[in-house]
């Protein structure tokens, strides 16, 4: 019977795969974009992600490629992957590969909630895990730099272990990038700094010389004497709270 019901689900998993292929066909070939009306087969695909063995190693491969077409079911599909990726070593590596195409194509609060987990595994012993998690926070970083940034700032303030790290992944990554994906928009710089200036407070010295190095890079405070005023009343509002 069990294995009755696997191939049943294995039959609806390929039918919402195989319409999916062809909507994705149709904007390549058309530049018709119906996946709007096929949120049905991709519903079919979370019902029956984890019905065996094989169904599970097959949504490990189709839910990341299609969870960015489907925001209001994108949390439902993260959760799947984020399930797979605990529940034995064999899916493991797959679904954090997955992780990175959702990093790619997510909304923000779904990439907030998978910072979560990236977090956890930026600390992984395993170097081919860790290198994997960093092109997804960098891809993150692309795709929704004010939710990335918000959501590594949160998990520092609250988990110890993962500060070293997510302050060498701020140098190492995000400083370069900070001019191309900030100065594109003033109400990202506008977020991100408010998101840095709640961290200074409990910042260390390198963390304080990271955040500065971050909002130098905005443009909002390189114009004029507003943006040098407001970069300084920062530094001082940080002293005040370091010296206390």
């Amino acid at each position: 019977l069990a294995m009755a019901t696997e191939t049943a689900a294995l039959d609806a998993l390929y039918k919402g795969a195989n319409a999916l292929v062809d909507v994705q066909a149709k904007i390549t070939k058309d530049g018709v974009d119906e996946f709007s009306e096929h949120s049905a087969d991709f519903q079919a695909i979370l019902d029956n992600a984890k019905a065996g063995p094989k169904c599970k190693q097959l949504s490990l491969q189709i839910l990341p490629k299609y969870m960015g077409r489907f925001p209001d079911l994108a949390d439902a599909g993260l959760d799947i992957l984020i399930d797979l990726f605990e529940e034995n070593e064999q899916f493991r590596m797959k679904a954090i590969e997955g992780f990175k195409v959702v990093a790619t194509s997510a909304s923000g609060a779904v990439i907030t909630k998978l910072i979560g987990v990236l977090a956890q595994l930026l600390q992984s012993e395993d170097e081919k895990e860790v290198a994997i998690v960093n092109d997804s926070l960098v891809a993150a970083l692309e795709r929704d730099v004010t939710a990335t940034v918000g959501a590594l700032l949160e998990h520092m303030a609250t988990e110890e272990s993962f500060r070293a790290k997510a302050l060498a992944f701020m140098q190492r990554e995000l400083i370069p990038r900070a001019n191309k994906l900030l100065n594109a928009s003033e109400d990202a710089q506008k977020t991100v700094a408010g998101q840095l200036k709640k961290s200074m407070a409990g910042a260390t010295a390198k963390e304080f010389t990271i955040f500065m190095k971050v909002l130098f890079s905005m443009s909002i405070f390189k114009n004029g004497a507003q943006g040098a005023q407001e970069l300084l009343e920062i530094v001082h509002t940080t002293i005040d709270l370091t010296s206390e």
